[in-house]
């Protein structure tokens, strides 16, 4: 009846009190609708705490909503814990759906911080060039330069040319006055 903030309350309320997961994903889907991020996000928690463990739907929604309202501290944790056990081709599929998100967030440091950490706690680590770009750009803004030089001479090793690993490399170099003959090159 176009009361869509008591149709969420009420949808919410219903479904932490019978345990239903189907009530407190129509209840994120009204919260979408709405345009409301926070009750959205609220309502997607409730659904994947309610869901079966063997059900990732739920689990991967909350995480992008966590994505999307660029909680990045926040998703560290709960990305890892939900990627941990999949396996790598898995793990490369979720991360480049999200991939975007992290590049278009307002703060950049702490989303590339928070990529990184989630990227660093699964292993093996990933061969995928995007993933290992956007991770070698996070570890460097964690200064653990080493980490960024291993990823990009990873990515060079399997296309020597790569233009955004070799310019990424050069700045990191130059811009801590190390290696310049390198950085140059």
């Amino acid at each position: 009846r176009g009361e869509v903030a008591a149709a969420y309350q009420t949808l919410f309320n219903l479904a932490r009190s019978t345990k239903d997961p189907r009530i407190a994903q129509r209840a994120m889907e009204i919260a979408l609708m709405a345009k409301s991020p926070k009750s959205s996000l609220d309502a997607a928690k409730l659904w994947d705490e309610l869901t079966p463990p063997t059900d990732n739907t739920s689990r991967e929604v909350y995480l992008t909503l966590l994505f999307i309202n660029q909680y990045w501290t926040d998703s560290v944790e709960p990305t890892v814990k939900f990627l941990r056990y999949e396996s790598v081709k898995k793990r490369d599929e979720f991360l480049k759906q999200v991939l975007p998100l992290f590049n278009k967030a307002d703060n950049q440091d702490e989303a590339l911080l928070a990529f990184a950490k989630i990227v660093s706690e699964l292993k093996p680590l990933t061969k995928d060039s995007e993933i290992l770009f956007l991770y070698a750009l996070g570890q460097e803004k964690a200064g653990n330069l080493e980490k960024m030089e291993d990823a990009l001479q990873s990515l060079l090793k399997n296309n020597p040319n790569d233009a955004n690993a070799l310019n990424a490399l050069g700045y990191a170099f130059a811009d801590r006055n190390i290696r310049l003959t390198e950085a140059l090159y």
